[in-house]
């Protein structure tokens, strides 16, 4: 998922283990080596994997390490989150 605004382009990744039970989201600048925010979502073992919640919830860690409550820039991901989901939540 990329993201640009304030003339820079974020690029959004993630990364899901079934098998340990975490969803990670990574997001990125211009640099591709070195994410400037990380989320992580972890599962229960008593709960199903699903994908999109460890997306979401993932999702929001990262931009709260990276924006802080920056309402606006927020608003921005989730709309693209939103469209990559093809207007699903």
């Amino acid at each position: 998922m990329k993201v640009a605004f304030d003339n820079n382009q974020y690029k959004v990744s993630w990364q899901h283990n079934s098998g340990e039970l975490f969803t990670r989201c990574k997001i990125y600048n211009n640099d591709l080596f070195q994410p400037l925010a990380l989320g992580t979502a972890y599962c229960s073992e008593h709960d199903n994997f699903d994908r999109n919640k460890g997306r979401k919830l993932s999702l929001s860690r990262a931009l709260d390490e990276l924006f802080g409550q920056d309402r606006e820039t927020r608003k921005l991901f989730w709309n693209e989150y939103y469209k990559m989901r093809n207007g699903k939540w």
